[in-house]
């Protein structure tokens, strides 16, 4: 592979500092931790956990599966690692996780203009892209709308739903929804 051959060349005389050495390989620590959470967040949101989580109070793994027909195990383990991330709390005394108000608006919340989701299935898009992407960079060529898988596209919808929303002011920002159909998505501002 041209990547491996590259990676046996012998390498420049470098001078490493260890402390900034540590510091980057924390903070690519920290963006792997990121990385892997991205997935976990597009599971919640297609399996309405998030939403199952709104406004409900503090739950165990097993009532949230219950709830949501979902294998209590798998829960558990994605309510630790939402918990890990500051996505979800977690009362060690009860053994339950609580969907705090302002994630719930961000995660669970379709129609609010701070809905996360669709950011993350960009991520996703990308992920899925990288053998295109990366022959982009050979060639210079590009990689056209149409051969991305539609997920990317209901992605961007869903960013430049958010984007929208942010930008108008209260009263507008509560009228904009994103429209979701069989045909595509579409930032829909109503007049409602």
């Amino acid at each position: 592979m041209e990547g491996q051959a590259a990676s046996k060349q012998s390498l420049p005389d470098l001078k490493v500092n260890p402390g900034k050495l540590e510091q980057f390989m924390g903070q690519v620590v920290g963006e792997l931790g990121a990385a892997m959470n991205a997935a976990l967040v597009l599971i919640g949101e297609k399996l309405g956990l998030y939403k199952a989580m709104a406004g409900a109070g503090p739950m165990t793994s097993a009532q949230l599966a219950e709830k949501t027909r979902t294998d209590e195990r798998y829960v558990r383990e994605w309510l630790s690692a939402q918990a890990a991330g500051g996505f979800v709390t977690y009362d060690a005394a009860t053994k339950s996780f609580t969907l705090p108000d302002e994630q719930a608006f961000a995660l669970a919340v379709e129609d609010s203009p701070a809905y996360l989701p669709g950011a993350f299935q960009i991520i996703s898009a990308v992920m899925k892209d990288e053998p295109k992407i990366l022959e982009a960079f050979r060639t210079g060529e590009g990689v056209g709308w149409e051969l991305l898988p539609p997920t990317a596209a209901v992605a961007m919808a869903f960013d430049a739903g958010v984007e929208l929303a942010t930008a108008l002011d209260d009263a507008a920002a509560a009228k904009v929804a994103i429209a979701l159909d069989g045909n595509g998505v579409g930032v829909v501002v109503g007049s409602s």
